[in-house]
């Protein structure tokens, strides 16, 4: 298809153990150092990545589990700076599918089918066993709350904001 490309290599786990990190989250702050380096290499102005509904509701319970306040419920935002996503909108499930039919190669990641991570456990644990037992829609559910919690966490921000500015103001404080 004549589509660059550019291959970026790191030693995650030796940059995870320096940084006193995991391995997930030092591997995801490199992924998107790369991103940001090959938008400036093409002079692009967008990073668009593959994130898709199951991912969504993986990042909604995760956050839930570790005790995350609206802004963590809201889930993975569409746009984020120069980051979009314009895939959370279609299941894991329908990507496969669809790149099946029309005989389009694709690769998973190992790393994912394994219970190391604790994304992991959710991806092959939690979410198909509360599909599977609790509601087939559970994965649209999660997402759709997570929507509505986004929603309010951001009007309740602006309103916060509007309040503010009719009670208070910022004062520079060097010259006291």
């Amino acid at each position: 298809y004549d589509i660059p490309f550019r291959k970026y290599c790191y030693r995650v786990a030796e940059i995870a153990r320096e940084k006193k990190q995991s391995v997930e989250e030092a591997g995801r702050e490199l992924r998107y150092q790369a991103f940001e380096e090959a938008c400036r290499e093409y002079k692009a102005n967008k990073i668009a990545v593959a994130h898709h509904m199951d991912d969504d509701a993986e990042t909604v319970l995760l956050n839930l589990f570790r005790g995350s306040g609206l802004k963590g419920m809201a889930g993975i935002p569409a746009v984020r700076g120069k980051i979009i996503r314009p895939l959370l909108c279609v299941s894991r499930q329908e990507i496969e599918q669809y790149l099946t039919e029309r005989g389009i190669a694709y690769r998973t990641d190992a790393t994912n089918l394994t219970e190391e991570y604790v994304r992991n456990k959710v991806r092959l644990n939690i979410l198909p066993y509360a599909a599977r037992e609790i509601n087939t829609k559970a994965v649209e559910h999660i997402v759709k709350a997570a929507g509505q919690i986004r929603e309010a966490q951001e009007f309740l921000e602006s309103y916060a904001d509007e309040r503010f500015k009719t009670c208070a103001a910022i004062q520079d404080h060097k010259d006291r």
